[in-house]
């Protein structure tokens, strides 16, 4: 089990919630049994990790939303995972995820599954960074394979309940058509950095509010789709309980 003694008194800011969080997703550090952990991103997206055991947790999600042309849908995931505690400040988690989307307008599913790793360290009580790697493959979207890096760190401002986080996502993925000779003759790359604010309410809850953006997507060979977009606003919750 994951000590929080240490994070949650004197003037160590990071409550639970932070200590298990980010504001896109997770950290290295396990669950303690029978916890939870619940995070919400732009009221659609929710998530629900339940500790297994100290070590192993499972987790589902789904998001609702609608486009214009496809009309409503709705994309769940699954994902076990496994954490291994290096000691009171370091963790390492691995594990699977599986997920499925489904449109009701056209009757189509998608889906992908993947693995992935994460560790954490806590470098004092009031900065926490994480760093992670996922390889995710889908039977429909093409390219079929994505290689993931992500970077998230975190600050708890002394005698503060408020929080700055950031973080960034790189990733990208290539294929040659089944073209062996060929070599590789599509190729997408996208990264996207972030910048949050976050607030703790009290031990297990917190919010975050910021920006993410400046996203690129490439394709190789060019088709002139290059696409370029600025910063959005982003907010979340997070609550363990």
């Amino acid at each position: 089990m994951i000590s929080l003694s240490s994070i949650l008194v004197g003037r160590a800011q990071l409550s639970k919630s932070q200590h298990f969080s980010t504001a896109y997703g997770q950290t290295a550090f396990a669950l303690p049994k029978g916890a939870k952990l619940y995070q919400n991103t732009l009221l659609l997206g929710n998530h629900l990790q339940f500790g297994l055991t100290n070590s192993t947790s499972i987790g589902v999600g789904a998001c609702p939303i609608y486009f214009k042309q496809a009309g409503f849908q709705v994309f769940s995931a699954v994902n076990v995972s496994h954490a291994f505690k290096f000691n009171e400040r370091e963790a390492l988690r691995v594990g699977a995820i599986g997920g499925i989307g489904y449109a009701p307008n056209d009757a189509s599913t998608s889906d992908f599954g993947g693995l992935f790793a994460l560790y954490s360290r806590k470098i004092t009580d009031f900065d926490l960074a994480t760093l992670g790697y996922g390889y995710y493959g889908s039977s429909i979207y093409y390219p079929p394979h994505l290689h993931q890096f992500s970077l998230n760190y975190k600050h708890a401002f002394k005698n503060s309940r408020l929080g700055v986080e950031v973080g960034a996502v790189v990733g990208w993925s290539e294929s040659n058509w089944g073209f062996e000779d060929w070599g590789t003759i599509w190729r997408v790359v996208n990264w996207r950095p972030n910048l949050v604010l976050t607030k703790k309410f009290d031990s297990g809850n917190s919010v975050f509010l910021g920006i993410s953006g400046l996203t690129y997507a490439e394709w190789t060979p060019s088709d002139g789709s290059d696409n370029y977009r600025l910063m959005w606003p982003t907010f979340g919750y997070s609550r363990y309980f």
